[in-house]
C-alpha cells in the first residue's frame, strides 16, 4: 500500500526546489514508517499484553530509546526486516516485520531466517 505524493516543486530547476523535495519526501517516508512501527508495537501489546521478541521471547520490551553509552538496551524493542532488505525483502510490507529485541535483532544482522 504505497502513498502516492504529488508535490509541485516551487522553483523549477534550482537545486533549493530539489533540497526541499528531498526533505519533504524523507519527512513523508519518515512519518509512514512510524505510523507503522506504531501499528506493529500496538497489536503485538494487544495480543500477548506487552512486547515480545519474535526469535527469542523475551517479553515486556520497552519503547523508549534511551541511549546508554550510545547503545540501546537489551530490551528495546525494534522492527527487523524477517527477510532483510539486502536480500530483496519488502521495506514497509507488515508480513516482512516483526518486534525483536536489540540483542537478537543485532545477531540476526542480514542474515535470512532458519
Amino acid at each position: 500500500m504505497r502513498q502516492v505524493v504529488t508535490i509541485e516543486d516551487p522553483h523549477p530547476g534550482s537545486m533549493a526546489g530539489m533540497i526541499a523535495l528531498r526533505r519533504t519526501y524523507r519527512d513523508i517516508e519518515l512519518d509512514r514508517w512510524l505510523k507503522l512501527r506504531e501499528s506493529i508495537l500496538e497489536a503485538c501489546e494487544a495480543i500477548h499484553g506487552c512486547l515480545v521478541c519474535h526469535y527469542c521471547g523475551k517479553r515486556d520490551l520497552v519503547q523508549e530509546e534511551n541511549p546508554v553509552n550510545g547503545r540501546q538496551p537489551a530490551n528495546m524493542a525494534t522492527i527487523d526486516h524477517v527477510i532483510p532488505l539486502s536480500k530483496g525483502g519488502a521495506k514497509d510490507d507488515p508480513d516482512n516485520l516483526v518486534i525483536a529485541c536489540q540483542r537478537c535483532n543485532e545477531k540476526k544482522a542480514d542474515k535470512l531466517p532458519g
